[in-house]
């Protein structure tokens, strides 16, 4: 089903309003200064907020703010989120005043550690006194980080999803997934970190972006009114003759879309076009062909022109209330790891058979790399018998199956017979 937002013809007069973005904690942080590099187009603010004077000092954002002079004296909260709201609210006057006078506010926060969910709900709750739409843009802590790290995750998503507007919940487990397998953890958190910069980009993009289909914060709030949603997005833009079908066929390459597979259980699909102004119905109609046939969910359109565009960019973003109906299918399988890779068979000899039952090894090097030929012989195992070495036998032989052909004969000797048997030579 095909939902149009309200506003569907947007008043020309009308000017979009600036957005407040504001990254809290060291994941926070690192996302505003992504964003900051590659520019948000001068429609937002952004604010960074930490505990760390060591990571606020080196933060390339526009604005900081250090929070807990007293309680962290500027050197972290150690992952306690007590701290983390202590700080936030004995700099609650200044964090007040950088959200005030903001119509809508993305917080953008790495849920788990001291700061993300300990100052991140005040700064919400602080947002939403002073009338700001908020908009909170989050990341869940890898599943190998520890109990405690999850728990305090857990607590904070419900926090923050009862004080804010719109909760984006995205799985550091999953984006990580789609990292090379021996990537460095540099690459792997900078790839994290570009498909959330991009995320908010597009939120800037679908709220500030005048056109024909605007995307209103009412219906961006439409979308994401489920509070226990997982988001999936993907982004691509492309140019010439053939930009619609190109753009949507590599925006649905995305790392988290799985070439569409992860939106069969979305419910709810935000599909936004930004083109230039010579933008044509049926490339927006072939746009939402292709999208369609990936998914049975509610798809949300928006078309923003821009005259400063050269090309045509396809930003969609997908909601499920169940965390795992947003996941591609995969094959079932006992953990992650390459496929094996099958030895050659010996000559002679038939390829050795697979295991039918392969055993679940925890992850360690034979999870990436084929170890058994460095494998050890288990003791008490039976050894090979001794070789025993025989003489060579001297005796005359068959001639075989030419033994009724005619010898050959020259000089009175049979040249079929090997010369150290016909000269006498006798071998040591």
């Amino acid at each position: 089903m095909l939902e149009i937002p309200r506003t569907l013809l947007a008043d020309a007069t009308s000017q979009p309003s600036r957005i407040l973005v504001i990254g809290v904690g060291n994941a926070g942080v690192a996302l505003i200064d992504r964003i900051t590099l590659a520019g948000p187009g001068g429609a937002a603010d952004l604010v960074a907020i930490n505990t760390d004077g060591l990571s606020l000092g080196s933060s390339v954002a526009e604005r900081k703010i250090l929070i807990g002079s007293k309680t962290a004296r500027g050197l972290g909260t150690g992952g306690d989120p007590e701290v983390g709201a202590e700080a936030a609210e004995e700099a609650g006057a200044e964090l007040a005043e950088a959200v005030s006078g903001a119509p809508i506010v993305i917080v953008c926060a790495g849920l788990g550690g001291g700061v993300g969910s300990g100052a991140a709900p005040i700064v919400v709750e602080l947002a939403r006194n002073r009338g700001a739409l908020v908009i909170v843009v989050a990341t869940m802590p890898f599943s190998f980080e520890g109990r405690r790290r999850v728990q305090q995750a857990a607590a904070a998503r419900t926090e923050l999803t009862r004080l804010a507007d719109a909760f984006l919940a995205f799985e550091n487990d999953r984006m990580a997934e789609h990292a090379e397998p021996l990537a460095g953890m540099h690459e792997t958190f900078a790839a994290s970190d570009q498909v959330l910069a991009d995320t908010v980009a597009s939120i800037i993009r679908f709220t500030t972006t005048s056109g024909p289909i605007r995307v209103t914060p009412a219906d961006l709030l439409a979308v994401f009114r489920e509070p226990d949603s997982t988001c999936v997005f993907g982004f691509a833009e492309a140019a010439g003759s053939n930009r619609a079908n190109e753009a949507v066929e590599r925006a649905l390459k995305s790392p988290l879309l799985a070439r569409g597979k992860s939106l069969a259980g979305a419910r709810a699909i935000l599909v936004h076009v930004a083109a230039p102004p010579d933008l044509h119905l049926a490339e927006v109609r072939a746009i939402m062909e292709t999208v369609g046939r990936h998914t049975d969910g509610h798809l949300h359109l928006g078309v923003g022109l821009d005259p400063n565009r050269t090309s045509l960019a396809v930003s969609l973003l997908a909601t499920s209330s169940d965390a795992t109906a947003a996941r591609a299918p995969r094959p079932a399988r006992a953990r992650t790891q390459p496929a094996p890779i099958e030895a050659a068979p010996e000559p002679g000899g038939e390829s050795p058979a697979a295991d039918p039952h392969p055993s679940e090894a925890p992850a360690n090097a034979s999870e990436l790399f084929d170890t058994s030929p460095y494998a050890v012989a288990r003791a008490g195992a039976k050894r090979p018998a001794k070789t025993e070495q025989k003489t060579l036998s001297l005796d005359p032989i068959a001639r075989g199956r030419f033994e009724k052909s005619e010898p050959t004969i020259v000089g009175g000797e049979d040249l079929d017979v090997p010369t150290f048997l016909r000269q006498k030579i006798k071998l040591r």
